[in-house]
């Protein structure tokens, strides 16, 4: 995974302050995030995407089932992922 800094905007769900995003997989697009992407609240691991206006907006239960089959599994591994890392995590994790 690679992560790479974005602008600090908070998340639409929790509304903790975001400033980081990574990459699925194992190629890294130097323009990444791009308008559209998906990515994982740290705080809260609700799924959001990247808005035209350099904010985030929350993707709804029903917009996670009307997507592609593949992308709906792939992006339902990564939140579960994350699940797992943060029931790992060591608490005082980094706040805002």
């Amino acid at each position: 995974m690679t992560i790479c800094t974005v602008a600090r905007v908070p998340c639409p769900k929790c509304g903790r302050i975001l400033d980081r995003a990574g990459t699925l997989g194992g190629t890294v697009d130097p323009d990444a995030p791009r308008i559209g992407d998906f990515t994982i609240c740290s705080y809260c691991l609700s799924l959001l995407r990247f808005a035209d206006d350099g904010a985030y907006t929350y993707v709804s239960p029903s917009e996670i089932a009307a997507l592609d089959p593949e992308l709906r599994d792939a992006l339902t591994g990564a939140v579960e992922f994350a699940i797992g890392l943060m029931s790992v995590r060591p608490v005082g994790r980094r706040d805002n």
